[in-house]
């Protein structure tokens, strides 16, 4: 359909098949607390996840260069008691194959080091409720709020984003990649990864 995507891999909080469009704003997401959350991903957002899905692989480039594009999709943008409180977010971990490594998130607003979320990406969200709302905060990145038109099940999605970094040829790297909710399982997120804009910079 309209979805900039036509192929690649989805991770998800919740089934993947949930995120077949459109949107429906009465689905609240699942009772997943025995699904565990990421350390990884507490870290590099400050928050408590569950519900975390992962795709991580060790990979050798060929060239001095990774870069890819995504997209970051999230219910929690159905009002403000959602994406003004929430921080479902996604990380892009990448480190060497070495004793001693840490991670770098890629996963991160251009020109910053502030991790790509449901509340660090969004519009002014009205109040809603018992809840007062929220300024803008990096609207520029945030694309559109969804109806039943929409493509994906998600109340909301940024822009194409893009995550990049110099590697060294030849050296053994270790990537993961990382979505999850933040404190509870309802309101799911999901980020959408292009096939092929993984190259021809690098060969996996």
């Amino acid at each position: 359909g309209s979805f900039p995507f036509k192929e690649g891999v989805l991770l998800s909080t919740w089934s993947a098949k949930n995120s077949i469009g459109p949107y429906d704003t009465t689905n609240k997401g699942y009772d997943n607390y025995s699904w565990p959350g990421d350390a990884n991903l507490d870290q590099f957002l400050g928050i408590s996840s569950v519900t975390a899905t992962v795709l991580e692989f060790d990979f050798i480039p060929l060239t001095n260069f990774l870069s890819f594009d995504y997209i970051f999709a999230s219910t929690e943008y159905h009002d403000a008691s959602g994406a003004c409180r929430y921080t479902d977010g996604f990380a892009f971990l990448i480190k060497e194959n070495s004793p001693g490594a840490v991670y770098d998130n890629l996963a991160v607003i251009p020109g910053t080091r502030t991790p790509v979320s449901s509340t660090n990406i969004h519009p002014t969200i009205l109040p809603s409720g018992n809840y007062p709302g929220c300024a803008a905060i990096n609207e520029n990145y945030f694309q559109s709020f969804n109806n039943n038109q929409s493509p994906i099940n998600y109340a909301g999605q940024t822009v194409i984003m893009n995550a990049q970094t110099p590697v060294i040829a030849g050296k053994s790297y270790h990537i993961k990649l990382v979505i999850a909710n933040d404190k509870n399982e309802y309101y799911d997120s999901s980020v959408f990864l292009k096939a092929g804009s993984f190259a021809p910079k690098i060969d996996l």
